[in-house]
């Protein structure tokens, strides 16, 4: 607590939704990877630690909630248009450089998942009790 200059102790369930935010935008980031040609579905989905399926749900959910659009019309899609559909899905999802250096850094275990989420949880601001 010293270290960090933490007044009080951190609550466990802040530190659980942290990691689950960075799980999620790690996830994110192979599907990306995924919609922009840059790496096969198995691979991404080997990448991220889950199933092919799972990878492939998550793949849809971004493409119709980003682009209204089925699994099935991303491979009509030329290099370039899939390039340009996954830079508007990581605008849209607020994956900036920053957050981008950060998640290839705990993915090539240069840092952990655990470090991140304190990270996070010690630089958010605190919520006003009404």
């Amino acid at each position: 607590m010293v270290k960090w200059k933490i007044e009080r102790p951190i609550k466990e369930y802040r530190l659980n939704r942290a990691k689950s935010e960075v799980k999620w935008d790690i996830i994110k980031r192979y599907a990306l990877d995924f919609i922009s040609g840059h790496m096969e579905l198995d691979e991404a989905a080997e990448s991220a630690g889950v199933s092919p399926r799972q990878m492939r749900r998550w793949v849809s959910k971004l493409l119709k909630e980003h682009a209204e659009m089925p699994w099935g019309d991303l491979r009509l899609l030329d290099n370039k248009g899939r390039n340009r559909l996954a830079q508007e899905i990581e605008t849209a999802e607020g994956l900036e450089l920053a957050k981008q250096q950060t998640l290839n850094a705990i993915a090539s275990g240069k840092k952990s998942l655990e470090s991140e989420a304190l990270d996070r949880v010690i630089s958010s601001k605190p919520r006003k009790h009404r």
